[in-house]
């Protein structure tokens, strides 16, 4: 089976809620910028949900983030109901905003 390859061209169209992370990575880069690389389980189909039981079609994924500055990232293994395994997305959201010489994609 071919790997199937998605660009930002299919933001649109993805949902990241609930996929899990398995690794997170940080490549460093010229002037300060490095790429953010998820290694992720993502989820292609949401199948039943029943009886408060979910079952999902999903496909390991690498999802990379380039030229990534001011990065912030917030994860809460103290709290009382969160375990010691891969921890899931809750969303991704960019935007687009005019700077003086150029339009920045966040």
């Amino acid at each position: 089976m071919s790997a199937q390859a998605w660009s930002d061209r299919q933001f649109g169209e993805m949902s990241w809620h609930d996929n899990h992370v398995h690794s997170l990575r940080i490549i460093e880069r010229e002037h300060g910028a490095g790429d953010l690389v998820l290694d992720l389980d993502y989820i292609l189909e949401w199948v039943t949900c029943e009886d408060d039981n979910c079952e999902f079609r999903i496909v390991p994924a690498i999802l990379t983030f380039n030229g990534v500055t001011n990065l912030r990232v917030s994860l809460d293994y103290a709290t009382p109901t969160a375990a010691l395994g891969p921890f899931s997305i809750h969303t991704i959201q960019r935007r687009t905003e005019r700077r003086e010489r150029y339009n920045a994609q966040l």
